[in-house]
């Protein structure tokens, strides 16, 4: 049996689950809305599941091949349940790439789609969901659908955000771009956030813009604006990894960077598109503060002693930089996929009290004020500036 009849034939098993579930539903059921198994990967959220304990949860974890590589139209098809690593993995031999890929590796294309994921190449593409050409879905009514920009324009666009509350995605086909095999990192250090937005806007709407654009603000003083470019020949240039264990994580090597000889630097593709992903962005620097690790540890066994509670949360609000020595015993189990694991283990609530993990759409003209706000209000640091079309 190929790939496209597995996929028919799982299809007609979710479809079937529906039927039969919207067939013997009773009518105090009537508001209870369909969830989805959970899935292999730990969610990439920050919230409960819990709400998933009332509808029915249709088996679609068996959706996570890749259907088929159109080398020649440069598009990919595949199901939701295929993680970001596998959607490069698939990719990158042909030479191609998704124009838009989330930087975490075990985000699912289903979850960047319903989740409105977005990247450091979104200032030239939009969203991931924006390089998407067309989608299969399962309705509630249990019919299942094709649906592009011209046969369902309401629902194309209006998937985007939805967390799955308008239709089950069962698979998606992708536009892609030639892929390089280096990008050059360029490093612009900025002391005021308003001069690195207005840079960041310049660049987007210069006449040949980057490839990449993003931010890190370390402080109301240091901002680092990073633009990268695809190339293929880089012999002169410094070379930098992210993907090894005990290798600087992104957010530390961008930190030294700043007011630093070396403006430069290159990494392979496959290394930048998953840059954040150990440490999960900067997560991963909370563990090394002592009392707050212990404090996580004592509330997940149920008992938090007077003397660990923080007379001011901000005192945590500082991310540190972690040492070689630490990166070499403990960087293996600081990917992203690890660290969402030790949030879902029931602890969500310990995380929603102590920490903010937030996306936050904002028109270039609010941006400086709402960063500048949150630095001085919150202290919350570092933060992430990501332009976006």
């Amino acid at each position: 049996m190929d790939l496209l009849q597995q996929h028919q034939n799982d299809v007609g098993d979710i479809q079937d689950e529906l039927i039969e579930w919207l067939k013997n539903r009773s009518p105090q059921d009537s508001d209870i809305g369909i969830t989805l198994a959970q899935q292999k990967h730990v969610s990439n959220t920050v919230r409960e599941n819990s709400y998933k304990s009332k509808g029915p949860r249709l088996g679609i974890n068996k959706l996570n091949r890749v259907l088929n590589v159109d080398k020649e139209n440069k598009t990919i098809t595949v199901e939701p349940r295929v993680t970001m690593e596998q959607l490069v993995d698939a990719t990158l031999p042909h030479g191609l790439v998704p124009a838009v890929l989330p930087e975490f590796k075990s985000i699912t294309v289903g979850g960047a789609i319903n989740g409105a994921a977005l990247e450091s190449s979104s200032h030239r593409y939009g969203q991931f969901n924006d390089i998407c050409i067309k989608y299969e879905v399962l309705l509630g009514d249990g019919a299942v659908i094709s649906v592009t920009a011209e046969s369902h324009p309401d629902l194309f666009y209006g998937i985007s955000g939805s967390y799955g509350s308008l239709a089950v995605i069962l698979s998606i086909e992708i536009q892609l771009v030639e892929a390089p095999q280096w990008v050059v990192l360029n490093y612009h250090d900025f002391t005021s956030i308003d001069h690195a937005v207005q840079f960041m806007k310049e660049q987007h709407q210069s006449s040949t813009p980057p490839e990449y654009i993003e931010a890190i603000v370390f402080n109301k003083e240091r901002t680092v604006v990073i633009t990268g470019n695809p190339e293929q020949d880089v012999k002169a240039l410094s070379k930098v990894s992210f993907d090894r264990p005990w290798n600087k994580w992104y957010y530390q090597h961008i930190n030294e960077r700043f007011g630093g000889s070396i403006r430069q630097d290159a990494v392979k593709l496959r290394d930048y598109l998953f840059r954040q992903d150990r440490a999960g962005f900067w997560m991963g620097g909370y563990a090394l503060h002592p009392r707050l690790l212990f404090r996580y540890i004592m509330e997940y066994y149920g008992h938090i002693p007077k003397w660990l509670e923080p007379k001011d949360i901000t005192k945590y609000n500082k991310v540190r930089m972690p040492s070689w020595l630490f990166r070499w015993m403990f960087g293996w189990m600081m990917d992203s996929e690890r660290l969402y694991h030790i949030m879902h283990k029931g602890t969500e609530k310990w995380f929603a009290k102590n920490f903010s993990i937030q996306d936050y759409y904002l028109p270039d003209d609010a941006t400086v004020n709402f960063t500048e706000y949150v630095i001085n209000r919150y202290e919350i640091l570092p933060i992430w500036l990501c332009p976006m079309k």
